[in-house]
Order: C-alpha cells, then structure tokens, then sequence
C-alpha cells in the first residue's frame, strides 16, 4: 500500500513513521504543493488539518469539487 502522509511538522512525521507499519511505502510531504507536484498515486492520503499558511480540510474539499 502506498500512503502519502502530508504533515508539515518534522516531529509529527517522525511519530507517524513509527507508528505506521513499515511493509507499506510511506511517502511524506510539507507542503500541499509538495504533494501535488509528487504525481504518484496513493492508497490513502493522511492529511493535517493546520498546514503552516493553509488549511488540510479547504485542500481536500476542494480537490474534490474539482473532481466531480
């Protein structure tokens, strides 16, 4: 399973890879544009909802809307 995990602070990503179990290929980004320009497709996005500047939950929403 391939999981991308966009959180941009270092400690919470560090905390993340641990817990998470490693047979599966993790894939951590900061920023939103880090994510976008990666290209890959993912099993599953673990997303924060406070990115720096912007806001997990308005990301999501509208990549959804742009979907449909």
């Amino acid at each position: 399973m391939r999981i991308a995990v966009l959180e941009d602070s270092l400690i919470q990503q560090k905390r993340m890879r641990n817990l998470l179990d490693l047979n599966h290929r993790l894939c951590f980004f900061c920023t939103v544009e880090e994510y976008m320009e990666s290209n890959f497709y993912f099993d599953l996005l673990l997303l924060d909802i406070e990115l720096g500047n912007q806001n997990g939950i308005e990301f999501i929403s509208s990549s959804f809307a742009n979907a449909w």
